[in-house]
């Protein structure tokens, strides 16, 4: 669908004081907003909406709507620039009449086939986008192609295509989870056996190529055990350093005289004897530590596990901050239905990666914290800010390996006490309406009855829900 093109079609008549605009016949009909509306309020609610829209996969159910909707933000966007702003709300109104669109024609495309966006966002969830963009990208252009009918009101072709789709996306799901766990050790093994591995060292080579086979063929079988992948990875790994390692020496040996062989064991002995003095140092640092305290070793190990948090999420999923010696998740684009507490499936990819986070921080302690704006009583926001908090809390806690370490999780409700910015206007509203994950990097010692309660406090830059 071209914007421009609809643009052309659209005119303006007037009815009731109001001005609106009526479209084609596939066009939307568009509701121009009142004189006093803010224009970068209003540009700004859009850009929200069609970020929330994309992680609710509108942009491949219904394109040439989600399409001529980004458009017409983009629009907005540069005529606000030059100061006309009634011309820019009225750019704004197009594209909320086009993202309207798009998601009744989605919603129309998951019940005819939500099996097929389930694949897809288990697929993303693997980590698709970075580890096979290209195959994404190729089949989401054969999705885009049927779900375009959708928007015309023809269904037939989607159903037609329906279950091809979901084997792709659930295939590439599969090629990605492969591709994240083992791509290293298996490039490694590729390595031993170009430098000679089947010549210098069979029995390394052969071991490590049955390890790699093994967890390819678990992977294939329980692409869903994340832990148990990871220990299956691992030991991978392990086998194809030790096979590439041995095929080296084994060259070196052959071609080395007796004292270059003699020198190199006295390196390595050297060597070892240094990592047993380190180890014995490192043991005896760890035995120091406060048994009441158990937080990370230092500032720097803290800094990688932030900077690896962060790199879970996008920018339009979740703000990643610290704050002192906590880690702070704050979700953007956890939707929940009106005055309820309700998760819906498309809130779980989203969580699941705050569960992966967690994991990765080692056995810590949780806080999840629901906020609300100030619509509504004080009593009623903090029943509702509690019951989301307890929800999300519900959830986090199904993850295997959080429940088996005892993580400690807790759930604290605030409804409209910690604002992030003034509750007056509606992207100030949008702003305080949020869940925030605090998680204490190691759990602290029963024996001290702390816990981790404090409220998150604002971000440099906070974000949306």
């Amino acid at each position: 669908m071209n914007y421009a093109k609809h643009l052309l079609n659209i005119s303006l008549i007037t009815a009731a004081g109001t001005v609106g605009l009526v479209g084609c016949s596939s066009g939307p009909k568009v509701q121009d907003f009142a004189n006093t509306a803010s224009a970068s309020e209003e540009i700004q609610k859009l850009e929200s909406d069609l970020a929330s829209a994309k992680s609710n996969q509108v942009d491949v159910l219904a394109p040439e709507n989600y399409s001529a909707a980004q458009e017409a933000l983009k629009d907005a966007k540069k005529t606000a620039e030059k100061g006309k702003d009634k011309n820019a709300l009225h750019e704004v109104a197009v594209g909320q009449a086009y993202l309207a669109k798009a998601n009744a024609a989605a919603e129309v495309g998951r019940n005819t086939a939500g099996e097929v966006a389930a694949a897809r966002q288990a697929a993303i969830a693997a980590g698709a986008e970075k580890h096979k963009p290209n195959e994404l990208k190729e089949i989401d252009s054969d999705f885009r192609e049927v779900t375009k009918d959708v928007e015309d009101g023809k269904t037939k072709s989607l159903v037609k295509n329906r279950e091809k789709l979901q084997a792709a996306y659930l295939k590439l799901e599969l090629e990605t989870i492969r591709q994240a766990s083992l791509g290293g050790p298996r490039s490694v093994v590729d390595l031993a056996r170009k430098e000679g591995g089947k010549e210098w060292a069979a029995r390394s080579l052969a071991v490590a190529e049955k390890e790699l086979n093994d967890a390819d063929a678990y992977v294939t079988g329980n692409r869903h055990d994340a832990a148990g992948i990871a220990t299956r990875a691992a030991s991978t790994q392990a086998a194809a350093d030790k096979a590439l390692k041995i095929v080296r020496e084994a060259k070196f040996a052959k071609k080395a005289s007796p004292e270059e062989i003699a020198l190199r064991l006295d390196n390595e002995n050297t060597l070892k004897e240094k990592s047993q003095s380190q180890l014995a140092a490192e043991q005896k640092q760890t035995a120091a530590l406060s048994a009441t305290t158990k937080r990370l070793k230092n500032e720097e190990e803290f800094n990688k596990r932030y900077e690896e948090a962060r790199t879970v999420f996008s920018e339009e999923e979740a703000l990643v901050y610290k704050q002192g010696d906590k880690l702070v998740v704050r979700l953007k684009q956890l939707n929940f239905p009106s005055a309820r507490a309700s998760l819906s499936q498309s809130n779980f990819p989203l969580l699941a990666k705050v569960q992966k986070v967690i994991t990765s921080m080692g056995p810590s302690a949780v806080v999840v914290e629901g906020h609300t704006d100030s619509i509504g009583g004080k009593a009623k926001n903090e029943e509702l800010s509690t019951n989301r908090a307890e929800a999300v809390k519900s959830y986090l806690m199904t993850h295997e390996e959080i429940a088996a370490n005892n993580t400690e999780i807790e759930a604290i409700g605030y409804g409209f006490q910690k604002p992030l910015t003034s509750n007056k206007t509606a992207s100030g509203r949008a702003q305080n309406r949020r869940v925030d994950i605090v998680i204490t990097p190691e759990r602290e010692n029963a024996a001290t009855g702390a816990k981790p309660t404090t409220p998150a406090q604002p971000a440099p830059a906070a974000g949306q829900m």
